[in-house]
């Protein structure tokens, strides 16, 4: 993930050696240079810049022109504190020397809090010798990514420590964090109108963790209420995360199922360690392994051990990877990726059940899913212009997938006109591409993008119940205005019209299923 803000690095300055005024009047035979105390490069690395000034006359302003260009070979493989000198030397049998000064963090100093682990990851710049500003900015950016911190780090020389530096990473801390909203996303089932709230500490005991607790439910409230908690834990001092979670979920849908009593319960447990492989502003490669379980039972007309009504019981291990990098044309672009595998534990049942909620799904499932999305700057067309597409995709590689575990279309991000899961398949794939165009006033601090949309998705199933189709297919299109206030306040207000599909919810409620719809948001945060 980025970081909430460019982390802001302040370097000292590091002028190119100054020539003596008289430098370019001093006038010498070299026979051979010798470039001193390097410990990065093998020797011989300076011979093209070196062999054309051996065995002719050059000037002192040529050995200084030597050492810039030496200087800058090292600032342009990353080491942002190096520097090459021409030492006051007698030149005895036309031999030439140059020092090489490889800069490196010799002392860290932290103002404001800061946790353990932030103070972890400061003290590892020390380990890079030559500093390289990768380095930098990867521990930069881990001590960002920590929950509630903030940091930004300032370099000067070390005055008694040659080659070193002092770094100073100013701290900020937040202790709590707190969101509330609401949208009319939901569903006649559901809904539509859901709201939700959280409330995170962050480093209360003192490890850098972040512990949230969030809950959401729908109007009526009888029709959904959600806990579910969270702990994060970095581990070590290189951007570890290890995250347990938990949740409960009750449920009575409205609507035409309100008659059959249905019910929906389910337990959720997981356990993931994550790893950034790659930290910086220009790309990011984060990888993790899962374990997931799922307890899931739904009743219909109060008969538990028969279709339609289901009980799941879900363990699974996932391996996921996302890549997030900026190129040259001006775009930013995401990739993830995760494989899943079911595993037959921790009291998985029988596949011979008589209630599962898909036939013939296997507690040894596997699924690929994938997620590709660009955000393109169109700034060379009009200022404030932009475009975004994301796509979607899975695979069951040929078999049937518990209910959950299935591929939806249809909600808020993709098949916006239509209710969430309109569609769901054990394979499908859907995308959605925006203009978009962005304004606002800084001086007040609104900021505001306008966009307009088209989605569409399809899906299939691989075992097909009677009544259902294999595949199915929607799309639609519409537009809205997305705004945040203050760093606070943050909303949505959209219209979206069905293209392709009628809504089925709106169809068995008596209504124009392809009516244009409104939808709306609103979060606060603190």
């Amino acid at each position: 993930m980025p970081p909430r803000a460019a982390p802001e690095i302040i370097t000292p300055e590091i002028p190119d050696t100054i020539a003596p005024e008289a430098a370019a009047t001093v006038r010498l035979t070299v026979r051979d240079i010798r470039v001193e105390g390097s410990t990065v490069y093998p020797a011989g690395a300076f011979d093209d810049l070196i062999r054309p000034l051996l065995g002719r006359e050059i000037t002192l302003a040529d050995a200084f022109r030597l050492a810039d260009a030496i200087t800058a070979r090292y600032r342009g493989d990353d080491y942002v504190l190096s520097r090459v000198v021409v030492p006051a030397q007698r030149v005895a049998d036309g031999v030439l020397r140059l020092q090489v000064v490889e800069g490196f963090v010799s002392k860290v100093e932290v103002q404001g809090k800061a946790s353990r682990v932030l103070r972890r990851y400061a003290d590892a710049l020390t380990t890079s010798r030559p500093l390289r500003g990768k380095v930098l900015e990867r521990y930069l950016l881990l001590m960002n990514d920590l929950a509630g911190a903030g940091a930004r780090a300032v370099l000067a020389p070390a005055p008694d420590v040659p080659g070193g530096s002092v770094v100073t990473i100013v701290a900020t801390h937040k202790a709590v964090d707190a969101y509330a909203g609401m949208d009319n996303h939901g569903s006649r089932y559901i809904g539509p109108v859901q709201y939700y709230t959280g409330v995170a500490t962050n480093d209360a005991l003192g490890l850098g963790e972040r512990i949230a607790l969030n809950y959401a439910g729908a109007a009526p409230t009888s029709e959904l209420q959600y806990v579910s908690g969270q702990v994060d834990v970095p581990l070590g001092g290189d951007g570890l995360l290890l995250t347990t979670s938990a949740g409960y979920s009750h449920s009575r849908p409205g609507f035409v199922l309100k008659p059959l009593d249905a019910r929906a319960d389910g337990t959720t447990l997981g356990a993931r360690l994550g790893y950034p492989v790659l930290r910086s502003r220009a790309q990011t490669l984060r990888v993790g392994l899962a374990f997931h379980y799922l307890d899931s039972r739904t009743v219909i007309n109060d008969a538990p051990a028969l279709t339609p009504s289901s009980h799941d019981r879900i363990r699974a291990l996932r391996l996921n990877a996302g890549y997030d990098v900026a190129d040259r044309a001006g775009g930013q672009n995401l990739l993830v990726v995760e494989y899943s595998q079911g595993l037959s534990i921790l009291g998985s049942l029988s596949e011979t059940r008589p209630n599962p909620s898909r036939p013939r799904a296997s507690n040894g499932f596997h699924k690929l899913t994938a997620e590709l999305s660009r955000r393109q700057s169109l700034e060379a067309i009009g200022r404030g212009l932009g475009l975004y597409g994301v796509v979607k995709a899975q695979t069951s590689f040929g078999g049937s997938l518990f209910s959950s575990e299935q591929f939806g279309v249809g909600g808020a991000v993709i098949g916006t006109a239509y209710d969430p899961s309109e569609i769901i398949g054990d394979k499908g794939v859907a995308g959605r591409i925006e203009l978009q165009y962005n304004t606002g006033l800084p001086a007040a601090r609104l900021g505001a993008q306008f966009y307009g949309f088209y989605d569409v998705g399809t899906v299939s199933n691989e075992v097909v119940l009677p009544g259902e189709t294999r595949s199915n297919s929607l799309s639609s299109a519409g537009g809205g205005l997305r705004f945040a206030l203050l760093g606070r306040l943050s909303g949505y207000a959209e219209v979206a019209t069905p293209l392709t599909r009628d809504i089925q919810a709106r169809r068995l409620a008596g209504l124009d299923p392809r009516a244009t719809r409104a939808f709306m948001g609103l979060t606060i945060r603190y």
